[in-house]
């Protein structure tokens, strides 16, 4: 909350310049007939000396009804002008109302930027920006330097006299903190709002990525820190987040690839992949290429070495269970179309997968092919252990560890004589 106003007079004056000219135009007007009856006070008059400065001052206030110091805040030199002060205002303070008045009045502690028209230069001076921010600074709540990132410009200078000070930096609260503490290193993007445009530039970019690193304890010599911090922690950034969905689709991946581009990044590797990453098939045999060399595995054949606790432990969780209902053989096969995996090789498969009846005819036309029989009376000489080594054994634990139920049911069509099946595990 604001605790203080230059210009009480005038309301309208926070929000515009035209109310206080219209106001002090009015203020002229109005004065006239008092001015003919009073006689105007004119510099032939008037005696040459700080005496008649604070005698015409007295009068005017009269005239314009000033009560308080503060009310002269709201008046303007164009009404001064009118009642004959060019002299006291114009000639011997070179137009400005501040040193007119702080020479009439010396022991009022005057505000130069609360004068509705604040002088010619002023806020040119850093000096004079300095003396401006430092008292307002308690009516804001500034109590750090660091404090003036939290405020909004518009809402906290204007109605304090700073309106001229944001015109004359075009609007930036940036260039107004630079001017006036120059030895502080400020960081646009601390700010509640990045300057504009300020984004476009990939230095700025940079810069911001190297500060953000050293806040998380990340140097650019170990970029596998990035790693580690998680997408909640990030989204605490207000300016991170205004960085990547204006320039990067929301993804903080594609910031860090843009600006270390000769870095090989893992998206996996975060603690939460990219929004719809694994959704592309390109993305999830890459992860698989980078998983199977880490694994040292040689060929296609090594996958099915591959288990659920290697992908959950190297970011491919997600992959699996949100993809593929925790089925490594069907991720597999999904990323290499090409290779012709079998199911039942894989050390886990997906569950219930011998409840379907394609499933188990599968398998048996592989074990067939495997163990070379060509006619289907073979298999009555087929043991249990036989599957088993080929992957069987959860096909065979559907019948309770027995072939002729296992091939007898699966193949129909075939006139089965189950006193011939003689080998262990057929009875």
């Amino acid at each position: 909350m604001i605790g203080y106003s230059c210009r009480p007079l005038l309301h309208e004056a926070r929000t515009s310049r035209c109310t206080t000219r219209q106001f002090s135009d009015r203020a002229a007007s109005q004065s006239e007939p008092n001015i003919a009856k009073e006689r105007k006070i004119t510099s032939a008059n008037a005696k040459s000396s700080s005496e008649s400065e604070l005698e015409f001052w007295t009068r005017a206030s009269e005239i314009l009804h000033v009560t308080k110091m503060s009310d002269w805040y709201s008046i303007t030199r164009k009404v001064i002008r009118k009642l004959d002060g060019s002299l006291f205002v114009d000639k011997i303070h070179q137009g400005s109302m501040y040193k007119a008045l702080k020479h009439a009045y010396p022991s009022h502690d005057w505000k130069p930027w609360c004068f509705v028209q604040t002088d010619s230069g002023f806020w040119s001076d850093p000096a004079n920006i300095r003396t401006f921010l430092d008292w307002v600074a308690p009516q804001v709540k500034v109590e750090r330097l660091e404090d003036w990132y939290k405020i909004q410009a518009r809402d906290a200078l204007i109605p304090l006299g700073g309106g001229g000070l944001l015109a004359h930096h075009k609007y930036s609260l940036l260039n107004i903190l630079r001017a006036a503490y120059p030895d502080h290193e400020w960081l646009p993007w601390k700010l509640v709002k990045a300057p504009r445009m300020f984004w476009n530039d990939i230095e700025n970019q940079k810069r911001f990525l190297r500060w953000l690193g050293t806040q998380h304890g990340i140097r650019e010599s170990n970029l596998e820190g990035w790693y580690s911090i998680s997408q909640s922690e990030l989204e605490k950034d207000s300016a991170l987040k205004s960085l990547i969905n204006n320039k990067y689709d929301g993804a903080f991946l594609n910031l860090l690839e843009a600006m270390y581009p000769d870095h090989e990044w893992h998206p996996w590797k975060f603690p939460q992949a990219p929004a719809r990453f694994w959704s592309q098939r390109a993305n999830q045999r890459r992860y698989l290429d980078w998983l199977g060399t880490k694994l040292g595995f040689n060929s296609k054949g090594d996958y099915y070495k591959l288990t659920k606790t290697d992908l959950n432990d190297t970011g491919g969780g997600a992959l699996v269970q949100n993809y593929f209902k925790g089925s490594v053989a069907a991720a597999v096969a999904a990323a290499y179309p090409d290779h012709k995996f079998l199911p039942w090789k894989f050390e886990r498969l997906e569950k219930r997968f011998w409840e379907t009846p394609a499933n188990r005819r599968q398998f048996l036309d592989f074990a067939a092919h495997e163990l070379q029989l060509r006619r289907a009376e073979d298999w009555y000489s087929v043991s249990a252990q036989q599957l088993c080594n080929i992957g069987g054994r959860a096909a065979l634990a559907r019948y309770n560890g027995n072939i002729r139920l296992l091939v007898t049911e699966n193949y129909p069509e075939h006139n089965w004589v189950p006193e011939q099946f003689t080998q262990p595990g057929s009875s």
